[in-house]
């Protein structure tokens, strides 16, 4: 990993996206011991913060690793009411300006290349769907604890199974309260999902061969390397480079580790601490994202701009009016709120304007 981020610095100052999980708590740890080394300038964190929403404080974590690395900048964005939601000022700039893009919360990546122009900025993006246990996880855990009582044996046992055995078996499973989805969209979707799922390989390499080729992960690099050329920047995402995924494979039981605690350890056991190695809470932002912006959406929007067939329109204007909102409606909520302007996206500019960062 450490030779993925030297060449992708190039002397240029880095920043890490940093919430205080085991994923960005992982990548800074990595850079801050470059930076000892004297390979790459000191590394900064690069946290928002939202004073008035507890579910999302992350302090104590933060501050164990800060202090555990001996961190010395740390750059917090403490943000206003109502600043990052997703339909906030930060994301209807962007939405005019780029149109729709993936993920939702791509404004705020702009606002952050905006502060840090011309850096390397490193992101803990692919972390859940590398260390995360794979299809073979039951069955390592299983075989460690020999069966005994208290041993996923069936799940063990199922991930062997055909692919078309353990698609049967998961249809079963209750689909995905998604209720702003048409019944046919819906059935598309999770059947889609499901064979997704099962048909994960069993081997460590395989599966992570197939998790790199997934459209999300290539729609998310491709967002986010074309907004930081924006402002003179890159992004590099450590977990998801070749180098990094040859090596973790290499050193790596065939089939993977038992659950990710394991697999955090294995990799940074030496340079993190325990607590954050094994913690398994984290922090939620759905009330940072949809506020009172969302809720006046909900209520004045006249149903245009999402497809029928698809969209049940009252059903997603009541997910937009629940507390919490439900996370996947964000990028719908967002394609509705284009439609409706009269104003098309300008991609021409390429400076952001002093508006999307007023007030903070």
């Amino acid at each position: 990993m450490k030779t993925v981020i030297e060449r992708a610095a190039d002397g240029r100052s880095v920043y890490v996206t940093f919430s205080g999980g085991r994923d960005s708590s992982g990548i800074l740890a990595a850079a801050t011991s470059l930076a000892r080394e004297g390979r790459i300038p000191a590394a900064v964190p690069f946290t928002y913060v939202y004073p008035g929403l507890t579910e999302t404080h992350e302090g104590k974590w933060q501050d164990l690793v800060v202090r555990h690395l001996g961190v010395a900048e740390w750059m917090r964005i403490e943000v206003r009411e109502g600043d990052n939601e997703f339909l906030g000022p930060r994301a209807t700039h962007s939405l005019a300006r780029r149109g729709l893009v993936f993920p939702a919360t791509a404004h705020l990546w702009a606002d952050m290349f905006d502060r840090t122009r011309g850096s390397l900025v490193l992101t803990g993006e692919g972390g859940d769907e590398v260390f995360s246990p794979k299809r073979a996880g039951a069955l390592v855990r299983a075989g460690r604890g020999r069966f005994g009582a208290g041993t996923p044996r069936r799940e063990a046992l199922w991930s062997l199974a055909p692919e078309r055995l353990r698609f049967r078996r998961a249809s079963n499973r209750p689909l995905m309260d998604m209720p702003w989805l048409t019944d046919a969209a819906a059935r598309e979707f999770w059947n889609d999902f499901l064979r997704e799922e099962v048909h994960e390989p069993l081997c460590l390499r395989s599966s992570l061969e197939v998790q790199c080729s997934a459209r999300t992960r290539a729609a998310l690099a491709q967002t986010y390397t074309a907004m930081a050329a924006e402002y003179g920047s890159t992004v590099e995402d450590p977990f998801w480079h070749g180098e990094f995924l040859d090596s973790y494979i290499r050193h790596a039981p065939r089939y993977g580790y038992g659950d990710r605690t394991e697999a955090m350890t294995a990799v940074f056991g030496q340079v993190l601490p325990k607590q954050i190695l094994r913690r398994s809470s984290k922090a939620h932002f759905n009330s940072a994202y949809f506020g009172r912006s969302a809720q006046e959406f909900a209520r004045q929007w006249d149903g245009t701009g999402v497809d029928a067939d698809v969209v049940n329109v009252e059903e997603l204007r009541l997910a937009l009016l629940q507390d919490p909102v439900p996370a996947p409606v964000g990028l719908l909520m967002q394609q509705a709120w284009l439609a409706q302007q009269s104003t098309c996206p300008d991609s021409g500019t390429a400076e952001e304007s002093d508006h999307a960062r007023e007030g903070v």
